[in-house]
């Protein structure tokens, strides 16, 4: 394993591995860090060869090498030529990344596969996340397959179908109103802390409380990447709600282009339901 330590984004103040939640120094986000001088790009390449889930990118995933990843053989989703799509926009290389394909159908199996197998690694019996819908879905079917117990916060607010698939996969849940507004974002982070405290370890899909589940998101670009033969897109549209999506494939490409896999950098876009847009609003105004 080649991960070192976690790393603030905003002031650099280094953590040791495990670190969970914001910097402790000035609250900002944390990220995974690794020693990338020691990877060999040679033996990097053979492993992505071997087998078909995200864990063949294994020396660049934060867990260590005697622990067995949690896997439901998600990754290695389809990278479809769109066709028609480019016909109709004048484009010749357009391409369509079909991540409902992963086992509970949302890119939220790469972020949870790893997060549970963090989990694993801290040999704790009970997880807790907060969701929506999908990322539920996704931690109660991880949770399930590593034999954990898993507690959700619901939205209350989302589709009752949305909390009949973790259900089905054992996960028992709360429904809180207006679960991820302005106001219960304290909450959710009191209940984590809380939950922690008493044994359980938070795989909230969401880098202000878990830095790890974003590592899982990266391995949509490098699958994209070993699709073009190892060279980036010119452009890569990513659909976001908080942005964690965005920021992970992001990670991906720029390790790529550390490691000399890649001899570029793709511009990053992304795009929010108009029903539902923060990022959007907050980039509007400068905040």
């Amino acid at each position: 394993m080649h991960h070192s330590n976690i790393v603030c984004l905003s002031c650099g103040e280094r953590h040791p591995k495990g670190t969970l939640y914001s910097c402790n120094k000035c609250g900002g986000i944390l990220d995974a860090e690794y020693n990338y001088d020691e990877i060999s790009v040679e033996n990097v390449l053979q492993k992505f060869k071997k087998g078909r889930s995200i864990w063949r990118f294994r020396d660049l995933l934060p867990v260590g090498d005697d622990v067995r990843p949690v896997s439901l053989g998600k990754g290695n989703t389809p990278l479809l030529h769109a066709d028609k799509i480019g016909h109709i926009l004048g484009m010749s290389n357009i391409f369509l990344k079909d991540e409902s394909r992963n086992p509970t159908g949302s890119f939220k199996d790469r972020a949870l596969s790893v997060g549970i197998t963090c989990a694993v690694e801290k040999k704790v019996q009970k997880v807790r996340t907060a969701s929506s819908g999908n990322a539920a879905a996704s931690a109660s079917a991880y949770s399930a397959n590593a034999g954990l117990s898993l507690y959700l916060l619901f939205d209350a607010n989302s589709p009752p179908t949305k909390h009949l698939q973790p259900l089905v996969y054992g996960g028992k849940g709360l429904g809180v109103k207006d679960l991820f507004s302005g106001d219960s974002i304290d909450l959710i982070k009191m209940l984590m802390t809380l939950s922690e405290k008493l044994g359980a370890y938070n795989v909230f899909c969401w880098s202000l409380v878990n830095p790890y589940t974003i590592e899982g998101l990266k391995t949509c670009a490098y699958e994209i990447c070993e699709e073009l033969q190892w060279k980036s897109p010119d452009v890569v549209i990513v659909p976001v709600g908080g942005g964690d999506n965005l920021v992970g494939q992001w990670k991906g490409y720029k390790e790529m282009h550390r490691l000399g896999l890649v001899n570029n950098k793709p511009r990053m876009i992304g795009v929010q339901s108009s029903s539902a847009d923060p990022l959007t609003k907050a980039w509007r105004i400068g905040s």
